[in-house]
């Protein structure tokens, strides 16, 4: 395998560019006339497409910096390539393969980008921070390839005439034209001569060229004499341009523009929509291109609708689904508001074409430092970004940056990709800060991927392979002292003013909240007092309703009036700032009429000046709820809300307005049930004043642990007090562990004042190793390290480096659609609060009266429970697991273990009575007769055989029924044995019937691996079913039938009396080094021997227990059948 993954597979790819250097074959006008060349480019099949996209890159010295302009079309389909397909995966894709052909083109194309054109606005261009100069989209090179690639499809037909172009004859003339003056450039000859060796079919559509071909001669002499007028025309002008010492690349310019204008098209790419139903409003097309965005149609409009822009998306998802019995895929946008958009496409290549055109669009325009999908970002994009890396940008563009920074210092380093050149990386750092105008100075030091070697600094004892290996020597640096501090990185953030975003005028400014839009004036007797619902620091809450329609409720927010006029003032000016905050963002609408956003609490208006009417939230704060309904609604449930926290932030972000008081108390739940929905409520007072020392100094509202470092008196005095959205990520942090600690929320951290933090909490805001909060057990899941290590830069006490809110919430929305959400750590609650419906044990009560057995996890005690201390005992058992009582994962295998046990009410199954507490300990019946093994034993030999065997026939059936009520309730035993057989009578001279017991602990371990770690002596192997018998390092589930061997395990006991263990003939012991002996034997037809008094047709129904194919064992229902048949024959 690892041969075909290293194998070259040769591509070829078309580039449009012309090789006016060759020597051999045509005259020197032909090979001017050559739009593109054929390269056949070499690389491993394991290799991404990205790599042959960088080495035509290469090939045709397109720098870095424009590299994001291009893709990749597949020849024979028509569609753009994802860049992190595998060349081999995208091969097997492709039917009836015999070479893949691609095509190196120009993607991303936008109006009015080319230099030169004299009083022309620029309706496109970069940034560049030479005194803010508009620098052009692309340059020469990109402009001289774009020429070639537009000049090939408009000769193949790719390109069609406008049809509001009424002359085809001017339109075709004009452009061979122009294509002459150029040729006429480039040779530098004169534009006469060219024409008298150039054919004019050449320079027109070959479509065009035919019907020419095909006319009468008059026709074709008239058009001559046309095409010789426009060349008269020209002439003068050629001449001008000549003098003027203008370049080929000018008629390029120009001969793009006229193209633009005839063919009336502004570079969109259309997809067909798989239709789901008849509804004649549904999407059935969408449109993407660089000036109408995102254009969905229908088949009920004439013209598509405007559907997103670029900048208001807030995530992409590209996921299978089956439509009408066929696998289809689903592109699914989502906006900042809220709304979605999913639209299912015939073919993954083509959902991946889609999904690459708005995720190549949105890093162009809108942040060029992050991607919506990582299923078709470039990988390498996805690699720099996780380390932090900016670029490809200039050492001028780095020094901006670092001498923007808010608190500088020496040291302070940027990693950034080279502008110029592939693979080349450089680190700028401060190297100087001067102390009288705090003016920085930046030095430039290049990485070496190659040696592991930092520019004039090498450090010989270390050659890391790879970028990422060089950066954790620098991380780990413990030898000579760099020139820089990598821990003090500076990342990418978000509007960061860079060379790679491409602006667009007239577009960008639309949309914009009108900072002066009234609020929305209530009037006072519009509304009725029902009843409080509580209030804050500064602020009191009221449900109120409208007096002619009480359904209507709204939230009235009022603030507290104060004794101190100063304190006052200063609270109703921050209120009043909150409410101005809110009212934009209410107001705000962008040009598509997507107004608010969904999970934001929408302003009412205001009745007078200091009272704020609000949507109202009826299960109010998600703190309040969860401590009302202490049971932990589970790992999904809890995700969603954090995702829709995050949306809600990140569409805050996008307007560039801080909330300031993001925490549990302001996270409303408006539904509940499986699906909850989240609205996140306003700011409300947001800063206050207070006497520090004699001095009045203004703080935030908000509380440590959730305001973050730099609003908080730790090492320095708070550098600001006015709310920021990197202040917010810290919040956001803290909140969501918050919730996730969900009952023991409120008690999980206490609130500190910015100014008096406590010793402990300041040194879990200076440790950037360690969390500020203590992180919930459902965050400790190995699958959501993702999650941990966004809380971790939230909590950074740099404010630059946390991440955005739009990388949170992709990073949430690609853990969320990819976790087993059955493997997460519960919250450690107490028995009482998770299981509130069952009986609690005190532990002061219950009395240890001897040992019952030892398990291989566990061990069960009988116990005497006084609940009332009046000397009425209740017997019980009590089961414990060997482990770490203080162990949280003990706690969590112990819940689990009951969380199987309730959900059975079965005759032949031990009954669940409740749990123990503080202790943690699982309460169950006594069963006074014992295990069944025992009785066994002790009756064996003083029973006849046939009252023994038919009781034991009785027995099996009795199981057998229990086992199918587990499995009924997709349970699997997973430890079924002799061991975990009981035995109860309801009276005294009633008769025996079995009771299943243990059988939730095996289950709720869940990693085949615990077992092998068990005790070696005791290892269960003997009674695990072939396919349960793996080596460690693999786990393979177990599966319903794989009880049924069990099963024929535990009857081969009864029928052995419980006095011999299993034993196979060829392996008499079995240890974990020995699974593998054991497996090949069973898979030779090895099975137990029958036991001496075994009857023959019970020995017939253990084999079709033992049968090596899972789905060909029996099942329990029929097992219960044989055995009722023999106990009635018996």
């Amino acid at each position: 395998m690892d041969n075909d993954n290293q194998r070259e597979i040769k591509i070829v790819v078309k580039l449009f560019q012309t090789d006016s250097n060759a020597e051999d074959g045509g005259t020197v006008y032909q090979k001017h006339l050559v739009n593109s060349t054929t390269v056949t480019i070499s690389q491993p099949a394991d290799a991404t497409l990205e790599t042959v996209f960088q080495a035509c890159a290469e090939k045709c010295q397109i720098s870095p910096i424009y590299i994001s302009l291009f893709g990749l079309k597949d020849s024979d389909t028509g569609l753009w390539v994802n860049f992190a397909c595998t060349i081999s995966s995208y091969i097997a894709r492709k039917k009836n393969f015999d070479s893949l052909h691609l095509e190196f083109r120009v993607r991303y194309i936008f109006t009015n980008d080319c230099p030169g054109t004299t009083g022309q606005q620029h309706l496109a261009y970069r940034f560049s921070v030479e005194n803010g100069r508009k620098h052009d989209v692309m340059n020469d090179t990109v402009l001289r390839y774009l020429f070639f690639q537009q000049r090939d499809d408009f000769r193949e037909g790719k390109l069609k005439i406008s049809e509001n172009v009424l002359d085809e004859d001017s339109a075709n003339l004009g452009i061979a034209v122009l294509d002459l003056l150029r040729l006429a450039c480039e040779l530098q000859k004169d534009l006469r001569t060219v024409v008298d060796h150039v054919s004019l079919k050449k320079m027109v559509s070959r479509s065009y060229a035919d019907w020419l071909s095909t006319r009468h001669m008059l026709r074709k002499i008239m058009i001559k004499h046309r095409f010789q007028h426009y060349v008269g025309h020209f002439e003068e002008r050629y001449r001008q341009c000549l003098d003027a010492r203008s370049t080929a690349l000018y008629f390029h310019i120009k001969y793009l523009k006229n193209l633009e204008i005839l063919m009336g098209s502004q570079n969109v790419e259309e997809y067909a929509v798989v239709s789901k139903s008849q509804d004649p409003d549904e999407c059935n097309k969408i449109s993407i291109g660089p000036y109408c965005e995102i254009v969905k149609h229908s088949n009920s409009q004439m013209t598509g609708s405007k559907w997103c822009g670029f900048s208001d998306l807030a995530d992409l998802k590209l996921t299978s689904k089956e439509v009408n019995g066929v696998d289809c895929w689903t592109v699914t946008l989502v906006h900042i508001s809220g709304d979605v958009l999913s639209v299912v496409l015939a073919s993954l290549a083509e959902a991946e074409s889609l999904a690459s055109c708005i995720d190549g669009y949105y890093h162009l325009l809108v942040d060029t430092h992050h991607y919506l999908c990582k299923q078709v970002c470039r990988p390498s994009l996805v690699e720099e970004l996780s380390m932090s890396c900016h670029g490809p940008i200039s050492s001028s563009f780095s020094t901006y940056i670092l001498k923007k920074l808010s608190r500088s210092e020496v040291g302070d380093c940027l990693l950034r990709r080279s502008h110029e050149k592939f693979g080349e990386y450089f680190i700028n750092a401060i190297d100087m800060i001067s102390h009288t105008n705090r003016e920085v100075t930046v030095r430039n030091y290049k990485l070496d991927r190659a040696s592991g070697l930092l520019g004039e600094t090498p450090t010989e004892d270390s050659r890391p392979n790879g970028l990422a290996g060089l950066l954790e020597e620098f991380q780990n640096h413990h030898g000579n002292n760099l020139p820089f501090n990598i821990k003090r990185l500076v990342y990418p953030a978000v509007g960061q003013p860079n060379a790679l975003l491409i602006h667009r005028e007239n577009i960008e400014t639309r949309g914009a909240a009108d900072s002066h839009t009234d609020m929305t004036i209530i009037p006072q007797g519009a509304y009725k007092f029902q009843k409080h619902l509580g209030g804050g620091r500064f602020t009191e809450v009221t449900l109120c309703s409208k007096r002619d329609q009480r359904s209507d409720e709204v939230v009235v927010k009022k603030v507290y009036e104060s004794e101190d006029p100063g304190l006052q003032q200063s609270i109703e000016s921050s209120f009043e700032d909150s409410m101005i905050k809110f009212r934009q963002l209410n107001n705000w609408m962008d040009v598509e009429g997507k107004n608010k956003n969904i999970y934001i609490v929408q302003l009412k208006g205001t009745i007078m000046s200091k009272h704020l009417v609000l949507e109202y939230v009826p299960h109010g704060s998600i703190v309040k709820y969860a401590q009302q309904n202490r049971e932990f609604p589970g790992a999904e449930w809890i995700m969603s809300v954090i995702w829709q926290l995050a949306h809600a932030c990140a569409y805050l972000e996008s307007k560039n307005c801080a909330h300031g008081n993001i925490r549990g108390k302001n996270v409303l739940l408006k539904h509940t049930g499986d699906h909850p929905f989240i609205k996140l409520g306003d700011p409300g007072v947001r800063t206050c004043q207070r006497n520090l020392n004699n001095k009045i100094v203004v703080e935030p509202s908000l509380s440590a642990p959730w305001l973050a470092y730099e609003y908080c008196l730790v090492d320095f005095m708070p550098s600001t007090a006015i709310p920021s959205i990197n202040g917010d990520k810290w919040s956001f942090a803290t909140t969501v562990c918050e919730i996730c600690h969900w009952s023991l929320s409120s008690s999980f951290c206490r609130p500190e004042n910015a100014y008096g933090l406590k010793p402990n909490l300041k040194e879990r805001y200076r440790d950037q190793e360690q969390p500020v909060v203590s992180l919930p057990d459902m965050l400790m899941a190995p699958e959501l390290k993702t999650v941990r290590n966004l809380l971790m830069k939230c909590w950074s006490i740099w404010p630059e480096n946390r991440p955005a809110f739009r990388h949170i919430l992709r990073e949430l929305g690609a853990v969320s659609s990819n976790f087993d959400y059955q493997n997460v750590e519960l919250p450690q609650t107490a028995p009482e609060e998770i299981l509130p419906d069952l009986d609690v044990y005190d532990d002061q009560n219950l009395m240890t009266v001897r040992s019952l057995g030892n398990g291989h996890f566990g061990y069960v005690d009988l116990c005497q429970y006084d609940r009332y201390r009046n000397g009425q005992n209740e017997p019980v058992a009590v089961k414990s697991l060997i482990r770490n009582a203080n162990n949280q994962k003990y706690r969590n295998i112990l819940y689990n273990e009951i969380q199987t046990m309730r959900q059975i009410n079965h005759r032949y199954v031990v009954k669940l009575k409740g749990v123990t507490f503080p202790s943690v300990r699982i309460v169950m019946e006594y069963l006074a007769c014992g295990p069944l093994g025992k009785y066994l034993r002790d009756n064996s030999g003083k029973m006849p055989l046939q009252s023994l065997f038919h009781q034991l026939y009785v027995f099996s059936s009795q199981i057998s029924d229990g086992m199918q009520a587990l499995q009924e309730h997709r349970l699997i035993h997973r430890d079924l044995a002799l061991r975990n057989i009981l035995l109860n009578r309801d009276g005294e001279n009633s008769p025996l019937y079995v009771k299943i017991s243990d059988f939730g602990l095996s289950r709720v371990v869940n990693e085949e691996e615990s077992y092998y770690r068990g005790n070696l002596d005791d290892f269960p192997a003997l009674w695990y079913a072939p396919e349960c018998l793996c080596p460690s390092d693999i786990s393979v589930p177990f599966q319903f039938e794989s009880d049924v061997w069990s099963f024929g395990i535990t009857i081969w006991e009864m029928f052995s009396f419980g006095e011999k263990k299993p034993r196979y003939p060829s392996l008499p012991s079995v240890k974990r080094e020995d699974i593998g002996k054991l497996r090949e034997l069973l898979s030779n037809g090895e099975r137990l021997l029958q036991p001496e008094h075994c009857p023959p047709e019970v020995y017939d129904i253990m084999g079709l227990c033992w049968q090596f194919n899972p789905q060909a064992r029996i099942g329990f229902n029929d097992l219960q059948q044989r055995f009722i048949a023999l106990a009635g024959n018996a």
